[in-house]
């Protein structure tokens, strides 16, 4: 090759060095390889994952993917409500359907849990909506690449005159044909860390299909949603304990991540609406967002509180926060506050009269000692 040639392809490769660093990020490849990272694509890793815009492509598919699978499935687990295989409670809104593999003794503790469930919730005026538990070992859920041996999700569905919280819960079992009750049943029971229980759908058997701005905030949608539900029944069934200290195992939980944020709504009720999200709402794509802290000022709702106040927050129409200023009359600051009292600072005895000046050093040795506490926690970086 001449000099000519090679001063030629010097300038091409230069010229095409420079392209690729002027121009902008290229749309994003399903595979992130070498070539890629050549070329600029955000790739965020080298094992095969996506960036930014192919995650958020992926999500938007299945979110649809799970909505179109939901709607015939739903329809499907209405009339399997109806048919002789469903299970039926005496005293609450609950059935429980399954397929024919799944033995009986399965779908009674399915529905005992249920009806334990419901009774944290207190009754109010109104009917609610009926909740169906469906036991399958068929696949329901769209291959979307979760490649689940087992699965829980929940939805609203509606649909003509029905309306149902449909509680889903799906395990491939191995072929085992000599085994009447094979052991591998025991994954399909209720409990367990990933929240296989009616979670939301307790809500909505209870108060009703919730306004647009409370469902989009902790309702669930008509489509199948992988939200982790256990933290409300947790909270809900907690029970007040002796008269004490305060908590601060719970209190450095609860807030680890937003310290000055927590502090500032335990103080006063300022920046409750970030600690509890609730301006922006729920981001439907992670399932964890605020779910222990919506779940917290819920559980504070019900239980310190007329619930048909909750009914009128519950199916407002308003944004959240208004919903929260028009049920109870005082807004998110207050409510919020008062949760945060209620769960990390023990009321004093009953019957104890103490002053003012001894509540008020009280109040300010506790407030101390939490943000030393919760300083010193994210300092070390736990």
């Amino acid at each position: 090759m001449t000099t000519r040639h090679w001063g030629l392809g010097a300038t091409l490769l230069a010229a095409a060095i420079v392209v690729v660093v002027v121009l902008p990020s290229r749309p994003i490849p399903d595979q992130c390889n070498f070539a890629a990272a050549v070329l600029e694509f955000s790739c965020r890793n080298w094992n095969g994952g996506s960036g930014d815009y192919t995650a958020r492509v992926r999500r938007a598919r299945n979110r649809l993917a799970d909505a179109i699978a939901a709607r015939p499935h739903g329809a499907a687990d209405v009339r399997a409500s109806r048919g002789p295989l469903a299970l039926r409670s005496r005293r609450e809104p609950v059935v429980v359907v399954r397929d024919p593999d799944v033995p009986i003794d399965i779908a009674r503790e399915w529905l005992l849990d249920a009806e334990k469930e419901l009774s944290f919730f207190p009754r109010a005026a109104g009917a609610g909506v009926p909740v169906i538990i469906g036991l399958h070992t068929a696949r329901v859920f769209p291959d979307s690449g979760r490649n689940l041996n087992y699965g829980a999700a929940r939805f609203l569905y509606t649909e003509g005159r029905d309306t149902a919280c449909i509680a889903d819960v799906v395990f491939h079992l191995p072929r085992v044909e000599s085994q009447r009750f094979p052991k591998e049943f025991r994954r399909l029971r209720p409990g367990g860390w990933d929240g296989r229980r009616i979670g939301r759908c307790a809500l909505h058997a209870r108060y009703g299909v919730p306004g647009a701005g409370v469902q989009a905030w902790y309702g669930l949608l008509p489509r199948w949603q992988w939200t982790y539900d256990g933290r409300l029944r947790v909270e809900l069934a907690r029970r007040a304990g002796p008269r004490g200290p305060i908590d601060w195992q719970g209190t450095v939980e609860w807030g680890s991540y937003d310290w000055p944020g927590f502090l500032a709504c335990l103080n006063s009720g300022v920046a409750c609406e970030g600690i509890f999200n609730v301006l922006k709402g729920r981001d439907t794509d992670q399932a964890w967002s605020y779910g222990e802290e919506k779940a917290m000022l819920i559980a504070d709702l019900l239980k310190s509180r007329e619930p048909d106040r909750f009914v009128r927050f519950w199916r407002s129409s308003l944004p959240v926060d208004s919903a929260l200023q028009e049920g109870y009359g005082v807004p998110i600051g207050v409510l919020g506050r008062e949760a945060l009292l209620r769960r990390v600072i023990p009321l004093p005895p009953a019957g104890s009269h103490r002053g003012a000046a001894a509540t008020s050093v009280g109040w300010l040795a506790g407030l101390l000692g939490l943000a030393m506490v919760l300083s010193r926690r994210q300092t070390m970086g736990l």
